[in-house]
């Protein structure tokens, strides 16, 4: 090894030096020797212990314990070791854990005639102080074990009268009425526990979670840092101290924290996802993105980072590749923890780096500008998750869609190079149920319109003949209009590669079509306006989604509240246990799955004008076997007409088109219970 001074020396010969200066009253100089043998060895027993022996001799006992911990975890038949240990017990004040000491010393071999020289040295009684047998620590740490709050409640709070100083009664019961949500009392009993035991690290740490638990963060802080003083490796306490960090927005420091945490524990996927977390508060939200993404490297089930990958990928604009980002990403897409339309920004602007893609959309803006389309589809077939995606949400970037939109007018125009493109199918299956979703949105020159009419009567002819058309032309024709709207949709035989897009685009619509005969009518609609926007979405179901963003944990009106950061002048609402909701324009059906699986305990009722997007969002909730949720067809002037009156009530995008937007807040009104919540969404000027 290398020592401070220039010369080189052996781990032994650095030691010799060391203790050569801490006999010679050089504390100073046999520090930086026993530094530099750990810097090279941090499990060197002799240097752990001597650091202690030094930081004992100037009166730091809470540094000096760890080092003796360590110095015995390595050699635990060392006798002086032994000594080192207990008497820095006994100097922190306490005695209990010095008597246990003693009691290992003893398993470990040391010899009977030392152990007493070090009580009489100490000052500590022939026989232990007054604590429980061994047969009731054991009663009570099983009832505890074996989640008997009650059993282990009434044992701990025997235990602490008969033998009040002793800490394990006062830290089970801590730990048992935190688990039964008396935070308070908990936080009293761990107190007294960490009083009892103040060289046990475990006591400060649950001492600092309590604290935390009832917003006392600077307590909680304290006590964190007690616990790491006691153990600098106490992962979880540099990991809450974190969390407590972030309670008080002191994300800086939250951030270094977990960082600590995950060099300690760099498998523990939950110190990871709380770094992505206070990545997050801090808008680095492409940093964030890698942390959570390490999460569930580590844990592929983590519910909760994957709904905060999520969030995250909402803000996060990538300037550089990240492939390794794209397994996680696309198991998020499918996840059912997201939206694909709230993640498809943040991930296009990832598969934008690509090199390939980035040459076609570089391309300059120009009327006549037309892509190769070989280039095209060998691009998009070395990105599958920009397949995926495609499959899943209309894709919100104006490059793309142009690339998409130009891309399928050629394929309409030049047919006969179909054939010849290697990976076209996957391709042109991708491109259809990207225009199925994004409601065929790309324009059409009169050229393209000629050429599909074309392409319908020879799909038509060749159906009439009982014979099946070909898979690229079908495919071609389902980019520009829906399958299912043709006669002859039924009578297709599609290959099983393509099983996902004949569900979608023809058995799908043929299913609601039949849903929407089933669909309860509350009253004839025959508002004016009323009658235009249904009509409107009779047509155009709107938004049309593939996958919804279920929450992971159901959370009760308190927690709903406190999660949409409401500040009500009213309270009664977060008591409710059974909440009943009405959602108001529910459109296809987004929004009630969303809160059927986001509030628990809810029963929904979900009204809207029309009746082909009730029977999406009806199809949606049988394939997802919710069962708290109603679908009813109602104008929302004829609300009152249900008989019913609701907790909650959601109406968001609506008001804003009707012919008097009061009138029909006054009719939500007259349904909602007093202390009632009402939430509205409007977006437009008028509004």
């Amino acid at each position: 090894m290398r020592e401070v001074g220039q010369v080189e020396l052996t781990l032994d010969q650095a030691l010799q030096e060391g203790i050569a200066a801490h006999r010679a009253d050089r504390p100073e100089e046999a520090e930086r020797y026993y530094r530099a043998i750990l810097n090279v060895d941090p499990a060197h027993p002799d240097a752990n212990h001597n650091l202690g022996v030094l930081a004992l001799g100037l009166t730091k006992a809470e540094s000096a314990l760890p080092y003796f911990k360590k110095a015995l975890e390595l050699r635990p038949n060392v006798e002086e070791f032994w000594v080192s240990f207990i008497t820095c017990l006994v100097v922190l004040g306490d005695r209990r854990m010095a008597e246990a000491a003693l009691l290992d010393a003893s398993k470990c071999g040391v010899s009977a005639n030392r152990l007493s020289e070090v009580r009489t040295n100490l000052h500590l009684p022939e026989e232990a102080m007054s604590a429980p047998s061994q047969q009731e620590i054991n009663v009570l740490l099983e009832h505890f074990a074996s989640a008997q709050l009650e059993a282990a409640e009434k044992c701990a709070r025997s235990l602490s009268e008969k033998y009040p100083d002793h800490y394990l009664s006062w830290k089970v019961l801590g730990a048992v009425l935190q688990k039964k949500g008396e935070f308070e009392e908990a936080l009293a009993s761990k107190q007294r526990a960490a009083e009892l035991s103040p060289a046990d690290p475990e006591g400060y740490y649950n001492l600092a979670n309590a604290q935390k638990q009832v917003g006392k963060f600077h307590e909680a802080k304290a006590n964190y840092e007690r616990a790491i003083a006691l153990n600098p490796d106490y992962a979880r306490a540099f990991n809450n101290l974190g969390s407590t960090y972030a309670e008080m927005r002191k994300y800086v420091e939250a951030e270094e924290n977990f960082r600590r945490a995950i060099s300690l524990e760099p498998e523990n996927p939950g110190f990871h996802n709380n770094l992505g977390s206070a990545l997050e508060k801090r808008a680095e939200f492409e940093a964030a993105v890698c942390s959570h993404v390490n999460a569930l490297k580590i844990k592929p089930d983590f519910a909760e980072a994957k709904s905060d990958l999520g969030r995250c990928l909402q803000y996060s604009r990538f300037k550089a590749r990240e492939q390794d980002l794209y397994p996680t990403i696309r198991d998020l897409l499918y996840s059912g923890y997201v939206r694909p339309s709230d993640i498809c920004r943040g991930t296009l602007s990832l598969l934008k780096q690509e090199p390939e893609m980035g040459d076609l959309l570089r391309q300059p803006v120009k009327a006549d500008w037309r892509p190769e389309i070989v280039s095209v589809v060998a691009s998009f077939e070395k990105i599958p998750l920009l397949y995926d995606l495609m499959g899943l949400t209309p894709l919100l970037d104006a490059e793309i869609e142009r690339l998409l939109s130009i891309t399928r007018k050629d394929l309409l125009l030049e047919p006969d190079q179909l054939r010849l493109i290697s990976g076209v199918t996957p391709f042109l299956s991708a491109l259809a149920l990207q225009c199925s979703t994004n409601e065929f949105v790309y324009p059409e020159t009169d050229e393209e319109k000629l050429q599909i009419k074309a392409l319908e009567n020879r799909i038509l002819e060749v159906v009439s003949r009982g014979e099946q058309p070909e898979i690229m032309e079908v495919l071609c024709l389902a980019c520009f209009r829906p399958l299912h709207s043709y006669s002859w949709c039924e009578k297709l035989v599609m290959p099983d590669r393509l099983s996902q897009l004949s569900k979608r685009l023809i058995q799908d619509p043929i299913a609601e079509l039949a849903l929407a005969r089933g669909i309860p009518q509350l009253e004839k609609i025959d508002d004016n306006t009323s009658c235009e926007v249904r009509q409107q979405y009779e047509q155009n179901p709107y938004p049309r989604w593939i996958i919804p963003a279920r929450r992971p944990f159901p959370k009760s009106m308190a927690e709903y509240c406190a999660d949409e950061g409401m500040e009500l002048c009213s309270t009664g609402i977060k008591a409710v246990a059974a909440p009943a909701v009405l959602v108001a324009g529910c459109g296809t059906g987004q929004q009630p799955i969303d809160t059927a699986t986001n509030i628990d305990g809810c029963m929904v009722t979900a009204i809207d004008l029309s009746l082909a997007s009730l029977a999406y969002a009806e199809r949606h909730r049988r394939e997802l076997e919710i069962d708290n949720i109603e679908f009813i067809q109602a104008d929302l002037l004829d609300v009152d007409k249900l008989g019913k009156k609701f907790d909650l009530i959601q109406c968001s995008g609506v008001l804003h088109h009707m012919e008097d937007p009061a009138e029909g807040l006054r009719a939500l009104e007259r349904v909602l219970k007093p202390g009632g919540l009402m939430e509205l969404g409007l977006y437009s000027e008028r509004a």
